[in-house]
């Protein structure tokens, strides 16, 4: 699964990484983006000729249109292998899905008893968009809420030591093609559902203070003692 991840660059850098336009959309850095909270995706038109990307604000927690109330237990991620099937993500997954930005997501590690948390960023850094799924709901009292989920897939090599799933991270030539509502086809789309390259990834341990939502600062993505690689690409001849 994912259930933290960081947007740690100022919004005018990920405004001109996706390209989308935005009203009021002023969020700040995050160093630990946690389950329900308002987090920032990027959307196209879900008809018509629109082509522009639009910046929105969402729930993170996806709520579908029929639900009767808000799950305690929030639906953050949506299984690759499940979305075609599932009453509650199938009709997003072929007319709503989304970006959501980020340049860090987080793991857990057993080890003697001890949860070691990981980050995993792309290697040298930088912006990447997660595969999600977005719905509107109104609540009982009238308010419209926009949710989304992150898409998950099986891990990589650099991902498997740690967790047995992993978010769907597009490459950024195919981000355009994803957010496209013309692209309704459940295997063309499933095409976009894989794990992201582990040679083209770098993860290493940071603290503890991660594990407390309350905690936001750079500190939670800093890395922190050594640490054996889990992956090592094999080396192109």
């Amino acid at each position: 699964m994912c259930g933290r991840y960081s947007l740690t660059v100022d919004i005018e850098d990920v405004q001109k990484r996706f390209a989308y336009v935005h009203e009021n959309l002023n969020p700040v850095r995050r160093y630990n983006i946690a389950p329900t909270e308002s987090v920032v995706t990027v959307v196209r038109a879900t008809s018509g000729d629109d082509k522009q990307n639009y910046g929105e604000i969402m729930r993170w927690g996806f709520i579908p249109s029929w639900s009767k109330g808000v799950n305690r237990a929030p639906h953050i991620n949506a299984r690759d292998d499940k979305l075609e099937t599932s009453r509650m993500f199938s009709e997003a997954y072929e007319r709503r899905r989304c970006l959501i930005p980020a340049d860090g997501f987080f793991e857990w590690r057993t080890d003697a008893g001890n949860k070691i948390p990981y980050r995993f960023t792309l290697k040298g850094g930088g912006l990447f968009g997660f595969a999600g799924i977005w719905e509107s709901w109104r609540s009982p009292e009238g308010k419209q809420v926009r949710s989304c989920a992150i898409i998950t897939t099986e891990p990589n090599e650099l991902v498997a030591p740690i967790h047995d799933r992993m978010p769907v991270i597009l490459a950024e030539e195919a981000e355009s093609a994803w957010l496209d509502p013309a692209r309704m086809e459940f295997h063309t789309l499933r095409a976009f559902l894989k794990p992201f390259p582990a040679g083209s990834m770098d993860c290493y341990a940071v603290s503890n203070r991660v594990n407390y939502v309350k905690n936001d600062d750079p500190s939670c993505t800093s890395p922190v003692g050594e640490v054996e690689p889990l992956f090592q690409p094999p080396t192109l001849t």
